[in-house]
């Protein structure tokens, strides 16, 4: 059986739904991973994108929540 290799705008898009079904939630990059059976690369990859859009925050710890921007719509 051979693994599916993750292409980053679906990870970051499951990574979005996560955060936008539960506004509340907070995790760490490991949590995330796990969560979403992730390749460390490809989330971290994701994560920096999220993180550099606005879309997440990270606090001091390391901790991941929503930030303020919404994800933009691709048609």
């Amino acid at each position: 059986m051979q693994m599916q290799i993750a292409e980053v705008p679906d990870v970051r898009t499951r990574i979005q739904l996560v955060f936008m079904e539960m506004p509340e939630i907070r995790l760490t990059r490991h949590q995330i991973r796990r969560l979403l059976n992730l390749p460390i690369e490809t989330c971290e990859e994701a994560v920096r994108a999220l993180l550099t859009s606005g879309f997440l925050t990270e606090s001091l710890e390391g901790v991941l929540g929503r930030g303020t921007r919404t994800p933009s719509r691709r048609y």
